[in-house]
């Protein structure tokens, strides 16, 4: 691969990638009418040279987030991961699904199915 072609294009590749959450498929034919024909493959493994990853510390990320807005209530915030802006719809989804990831982890430690017996259940 001609790494001098790639540095052209990864301003192109790196900020709708990360920021606007395009796939490497989606990239990749654009690129390929403009004269830059590589491969899936190509594509994912230049990504992982440049350190490019959507997907950063799953849950636990999002759970240190909702934390520090719970910590921030009522004051504007923008959210930078590895000096990357959220978007404040991606933050939403990721809080909202926190807070439901933990929610139903609250309900499943307060109650067990071996605590309920058939008497507690009216049809």
């Amino acid at each position: 691969m001609d790494n001098q072609a790639w540095e052209t294009h990864k301003a192109g590749i790196e900020c709708p990638y990360l920021e606007e959450g395009q796939t490497l498929k989606d990239l990749k034919e654009p690129l390929a009418t403009h004269g830059f024909p590589k491969t899936k493959n190509q594509y994912e493994t230049k990504s992982k040279q440049w350190g490019l990853k959507k997907n950063r510390g799953g849950s636990q990320k999002w759970k240190c987030v909702t934390y520090q807005l719970e910590k921030r209530k009522g004051k504007q915030s923008e959210l930078f991961i590895d000096g990357i802006e959220y978007p404040t719809n991606t933050v939403n989804y990721g809080t909202s699904r926190q807070e439901c990831q933990s929610s139903i982890a609250k309900l499943d430690s307060a109650v067990s199915l071996h605590s309920i017996s058939q008497q507690d259940i009216k049809m």
